[in-house]
């Protein structure tokens, strides 16, 4: 299979992918030493998308580029950035790393519990947040080795419990917390 080429093609009729590719290459052009980029990867289908920050990760190590990226998507921002700001309603609300940010909130995991039971307000020892998703309620914690055992227990005391899975806190669920 061939590739089109688009060297005569008027940008507006390119593909969203080629137009942020475009954009991006743009950007780089005069070898700047920082780049402005905001919402890169919007509308690209994942592969596009995943090429796409791996440039970015490359101009960034390998070249030395500071880049400054704007992102509704936290596992972007996660991935691609050493410092975050997230900005509520035009203000800076948290600063630091990804890891600087999770501690601020003491949240280090996730645990959440799928029931088929009507669970009440729980408040337990070393729980900060509690988000609930029809049958599923979502506990952070400072360690899920240490609370989850405990949760569990509470939470069998109200019904049967389908699953749980747990996780480490990821930027997208600082975010949600910081926001409220």
């Amino acid at each position: 299979m061939t590739k089109k080429l688009l060297k005569n093609v008027e940008f507006n009729k390119l593909s969203t992918g080629n137009k942020q590719k475009l954009i991006l290459a743009r950007a780089f052009v005069n070898d700047p030493e920082i780049v402005f980029l905001d919402e890169p990867t919007k509308g690209l289908d994942p592969p596009v998308a995943r090429r796409l920050r791996e440039k970015i990760q490359h101009l960034q190590k390998d070249l030395g580029i500071t880049v400054i990226l704007t992102t509704h998507y936290m596992s972007e921002a996660e991935m691609l950035c050493d410092r975050i700001a997230f900005i509520n309603r035009g203000k800076i609300v948290a600063e630091g790393t990804k890891e600087e940010l999770k501690r601020m909130l003491k949240m280090k995991d996730k645990i959440t519990i799928e029931t088929n039971a009507n669970v009440p307000e729980l408040k337990l020892e070393g729980v900060f947040a509690v988000e609930r998703d029809g049958n599923q309620i979502s506990f952070y914690v400072d360690s899920a080795e240490s609370r989850l055992w405990d949760i569990a227990k509470e939470v069998a005391k109200f019904g049967r419990i389908k699953n749980i899975s747990v996780k480490e806190v990821d930027l997208e669920d600082v975010f949600n917390e910081l926001a409220k």
